[in-house]
Formats: structure tokens, C-alpha cells, sequence
């Protein structure tokens, strides 16, 4: 009964991402969006046929998502889902692989963000992104009962830190002892249940602020992870003639719920003090009252099946750590160790650290890199080109004036930086910003503006004016191979841009 819940929900995800781009619009769909769009179609209506339909779709989704997919966290986990989807398909027991290749995913997940989370400026609570979401959720869910500046704000804004460390420690431990499914015994169960209670409330959390600080995209993307893994389904906690009905009706109720959630715009406009102008999100899915209410759904359903569904089994699982497995992980611990690797800084899994590996590493115990490409570093003081003016976008300034306000007056350095790869609305305040040479090279690159480019730059001690993008080419450690730093310069990264004093909230 795991593998349809999953199969429903993941598919629902995947069409999401189509209809994103097509913005309403069928007539712009193309052939790769249309053909991952109608394999995802009998996930979403026929969910009990996700045995057949599943690796169909995540073949086609994954393959639309490498090519039209945005550069965000939750795109690289989802085609890193798809990829596993895929292999866990081969041969047999599709199930029992699946659901232990994902839960090693959310293991090395888990793992890596904790171990992200290790830096001086994630435990400073005027700069730390744990402080900054709390905050948000104060703001906005309970800004008369906990109010900036009282006794409860400072002690919440203060400890949010060392509890998220915490947390991100306790979680992946808790799904590593839970073992695969399958094979647990009692003790083993409770772990699953307890791993997949944290999960859902944790993302469930994350999803609620308003965008653009609403985790929601990626949210999502957890928590319908968790069902392979949680608990062994419906059949064992309602009679089957329930069970039956629950799967007719299902696909329609959530399609109609979340409908009707994002057309009414009821959430946000609450949030916003009935204001019914949709919030700005980034990526622009638009859909984040659908998205809530997806949310509160999944971790309804998980919750129910955590706490009710039977935790143990006695049989063994056959073939439950494969090929899927090894490659996940191995494919997660690449991309997650990246910034201290020097093979990229994002989407490395971060989620928001307040982590700095460039430069002068914030990390209490790493920071180097191997090919020296981030130690590198230029910072840019005054420039003409978009590509540079628009390296890096504080979305904070986009949160709502009360959601200001209470920052301001709770002492907090209100920022939530990305490096998007293009930027067009609204219009982003430069403000000087270092960054590592080859970051900067590579995004000039795609520099389409025509004209004489200027930069004014600090490297290595030294101001200068640029005017050619080879001027910004990164360099490499002494003992590493020209060629080795010229496939690095086009195949690694991207690089993102950080400040050399503290580190603020940063994607």
C-alpha cells in the first residue's frame, strides 16, 4: 500500500513542475514537458498502478527537470528521486528498494545539513537562519501572543539555533537505527514512527511561513519521501472496503483541495491581514495556498500512519540495498560535500546555513578545498553589467512590512540571499559582494548584453578595472594541472556569492 501512497504523491509533484512552466498556457508545452506531464497522468488519477507507472515517470520527469529545471535544492532532489526511481525499478523487490534507497537519502539529507549547520555564524542569533525562521513564524502566526522584544521572543530567537543543531543531529540518527523496511523489530519500529513524526512536523513548518520565505517547494518534496517508509499502510488500520474507497477518492479530493486553496488565496491573504495579493515566490511556482494545503495533507496522512499502522515486521527484506542505494548516497554526499570539496557551493544542500567556506572559513572543523578555486576570491565594488549587478538578490526585502517591522524591532539582520541565474523583477539593490573569481567568470559567460563591460574589483588586496570576463578567470592552486583547472573552470560549480566580515542568511 507504500508504493501508490508515494506513487500518488510524487506524481502530483512532477505535474506541478510542468504546469509551473507553462504558466496556464497548454499551447506552450513541448514535446519533453508534454511527454513527462502524461507519464505522471496515471499516477495522479489510477495511484494503484504505480508499479507500472512509476519508473515511466520518473524517467520522463527526471529527463525534463536535468534539462528545464531551475537551479534549486529541491530540483536536484528531485531528480536524484527520479534517477533512484529508476534503478530501484530493475530487477525485483521495487518496493523494499525504494523505500530503503530513500531512506538513505534522507540519512546522507539529514546528515549533511547538520554537519552544514557546524559554523559560528548559525549559532549567532542576530544573523542565524534558524533565528531568521523562527522570527518569521512569530510575525506571522503569533505576533500579539509572543510580541518582538519580550522575555519569550528573546528566549525562542536564542535557542532556535542550538534546537535546530539538535534536531538535524537526532533526525538522521533516528531513521538510521529505525533499519530498512521490512526487518524491524519493536524498537526498530518505534524509531521509524518517531523518524517520520519529526519529518513531517519539521517540513510541515518550514512550508508555513509566506513566501519568499516559505520552504514549501521543498517541503513537499520530503515529506512525500517519507511514505515507502512509513509504517506498512492503510490496509492494516481500516478495513478493506475503507481502504478501497480511500484510494477512489483520494486523487480527486486532494486535485480539489489544493484547487480550491490556490484559487481562494484564503491562506496568504489570512497571513496578510486579508490582503488578497498573491505573495512574490521564487522560484515562481505561484502556488504556495496549494502547496500548504498539500502540506498539511501529507503530514496529516503520515502522522496517521506513523502513530496507528503497525512498526514491526519479521520478515526479511530481499535485495533491499542495491544499486538505487549506493548511488543516491553516493550522488547525495557528492553534491551535498561540494563547498568543501571546492566543487560548488550551491545547491549543495545548504538549506540556508549561514555556512562560508570561502576566503575565511566560518565551519568549526572544515573549509578547505582541493583545487583552491574558492579561495579565489574577487570582490566586486561598482559594476555596469546585469549579470554581476543581479549575482546575488536579497529576497527579504520582499517580506511583508509587519514581517520587517518585527525583525527590526527583535534586533535580527533581516536577509535571505540567493544567486539566481537570471533575474528580471522586481529590481535588486546592488550591494558590494565577494564571490569566488570563477563564480563570476562562469556568470559572465552568459553575459547576452551587449557594450563594454566595467567592474570595479578588489583581488587579492589589489583594486581593478575589469573589461574583459578573462580578466575574472579563477585560479587553481599551484600543484594543480592547467588542463585539470580548465575542465574545472567549465564543468564545476556554481559559485555563490558570500561577505568576508559574517555570514548572513544565505541559500
Amino acid at each position: 500500500m507504500a508504493l501508490p501512497l508515494f506513487g500518488l504523491l510524487w506524481g502530483q509533484l512532477q505535474v506541478a513542475h510542468v504546469l509551473k512552466d507553462v504558466r496556464g498556457d497548454l499551447s506552450t508545452l513541448r514535446l519533453l514537458p508534454s511527454i513527462a506531464l502524461l507519464s505522471s497522468a496515471p499516477l495522479v488519477l489510477l495511484p494503484k498502478q504505480a508499479s507500472r507507472w512509476l519508473p515511466v515517470a520518473a524517467f520522463a520527469n527526471g529527463l525534463y527537470l536535468l534539462v528545464h529545471g531551475s537551479r534549486s535544492n529541491h530540483i536536484l532532489q528531485d531528480i536524484l528521486v527520479n534517477l533512484t526511481i529508476v534503478l530501484a525499478a530493475w530487477g525485483g523487490a521495487f518496493e523494499k528498494n525504494l523505500a530503503n534507497a530513500l531512506r538513505w537519502y534522507l540519512v546522507v539529507l539529514y546528515a549533511i545539513s547538520a554537519l552544514h549547520k557546524m559554523n559560528s555564524d548559525w549559532f549567532d542569533p542576530r544573523v542565524s537562519c534558524a533565528a531568521s525562521v523562527s522570527a518569521t513564524m512569530l510575525a506571522q502566526y503569533v505576533p500579539s501572543l509572543v510580541p518582538p522584544g519580550s522575555s519569550l521572543c528573546r528566549l525562542i530567537l536564542q535557542q532556535a539555533p542550538h534546537g535546530a543543531a539538535v534536531f538535524e543531529v537526532l533526525l538522521p540518527a533516528v531513521l538510521l537505527l529505525a533499519g530498512p523496511p521490512g526487518s524491524r523489530s519493536p524498537w526498530q519500529g518505534a524509531c521509524a514512527r518517531f523518524g517520520v513524526v519529526l519529518g513531517a512536523i519539521f517540513h510541515l513548518m518550514l512550508a508555513l511561513p509566506l513566501p519568499p520565505a516559505s520552504f514549501y517547494p521543498f517541503s513537499a518534496s520530503c515529506l512525500a519521501l517519507y511514505p515507502p517508509d512509513a509504517v506498512a499502510g492503510l490496509a492494516a488500520i481500516c478495513p478493506s472496503g475503507l481502504a478501497q474507497a480511500f484510494w477512489l477518492m483520494l486523487p480527486g479530493l486532494s486535485l480539489s483541495l489544493c484547487a480550491a486553496a490556490n484559487v481562494s488565496g484564503a491562506w496568504s491573504s489570512w497571513l496578510k491581514g486579508g490582503t488578497f495579493a498573491p505573495p512574490f515566490e521564487y522560484p515562481p511556482y505561484d502556488l504556495y495556498n496549494a502547496g500548504v494545503c498539500w502540506c498539511f495533507g501529507v503530514t496529516a496522512l503520515l502522522l496517521l500512519l506513523a502513530l496507528l499502522g503497525p512498526g514491526a515486521s519479521t520478515a526479511r527484506a530481499k535485495g533491499s540495498f542495491g544499486l538505487a542505494s549506493i548511488v543516491v548516497i553516493a550522488a547525495a554526499l557528492w553534491l551535498g560535500l561540494g563547498p568543501y570539496l571546492g566543487t560548488r557551493t550551491y545547491p549543495a544542500f545548504a538549506m540556508f546555513s549561514n555556512l562560508r567556506v570561502e576566503a575565511a572559513p566560518n565551519h568549526f572543523f572544515l573549509g578547505a578545498d582541493v583545487l583552491g578555486l574558492q579561495t579565489d576570491v574577487v570582490q566586486v565594488l561598482e559594476t555596469n553589467s546585469s549579470a554581476l549587478l543581479n549575482y546575488q538578490v536579497d529576497l527579504s526585502q520582499l517580506y511583508t512590512p509587519q514581517t520587517s517591522e518585527y525583525f527590526r524591532a527583535a534586533g535580527l539582520e533581516q536577509a535571505l540571499w540567493i544567486c539566481p541565474p537570471a533575474w528580471q523583477r522586481p529590481e535588486s539593490n546592488f550591494r558590494v559582494f565577494s564571490a569566488p573569481a570563477v563564480g563570476l567568470w562562469q556568470r559572465l559567460r552568459s553575459e547576452s548584453e551587449t557594450g563594454t563591460l566595467y567592474a570595479r574589483v578588489r583581488r587579492g588586496g589589489e583594486e581593478l578595472l575589469v573589461t574583459r570576463r578573462e580578466q575574472l578567470r579563477g585560479r587553481c592552486r599551484d600543484r594543480i594541472p592547467t588542463w585539470l583547472c580548465d575542465l574545472a573552470h567549465t564543468w564545476l560549480g556554481p559559485f555563490r556569492s558570500f561577505e568576508e566580515d559574517q555570514s548572513v542568511c544565505r541559500h
